[in-house]
């Protein structure tokens, strides 16, 4: 299923002109997806020392309309499996029913001592079918 979570904007993750400054989106995807694994039971922190990790191969966010410091913003993550390798998540932030920002980070199953690609875990793809919605 999908994840869901509030976060509220802070000063400081805001620019001059009191706008979420562009960048802060990215670590809230970030943040978001640490969140969502954890909450499926495999914190990144583990898979670091157990030799294992995902790191981002690329991310975009598109900025459709302003958030402000003291926003309160709802955040939706769905995971998506790749075929082997590689799985990407999807983020959706959201001022009540205004969505503010939509982004997606790619990632890839890494062995950290080799830095080769590995096969997704099946806890991910079993988290990843059951965020898919139908056709």
């Amino acid at each position: 299923m999908p994840h869901h979570s509030q976060r509220t904007v802070y000063l400081g993750d805001d620019d001059s002109s009191g706008l979420i400054f562009f960048e802060v989106y990215f670590r809230y995807m970030s943040e978001g997806e640490q969140d969502y694994l954890a909450a499926l039971g495999h914190p990144v922190a583990e898979h670091v020392r157990a030799g294992t990790t995902c790191p981002a191969v690329g991310s975009s966010c598109e900025f459709v309309s302003p958030a402000y410091g003291g926003d309160v913003l709802d955040h939706t993550i769905r995971l998506v499996a790749g075929r082997r390798t590689s799985f990407h998540s999807e983020h959706e932030f959201r001022v009540g029913d205004r969505l503010v920002a939509s982004g997606r980070i790619n990632r890839v199953w890494t062995e950290l001592s080799t830095m080769t690609a590995q096969p997704l875990p099946d806890w991910i793809r079993d988290a990843t079918a059951a965020d898919e919605v139908g056709p």
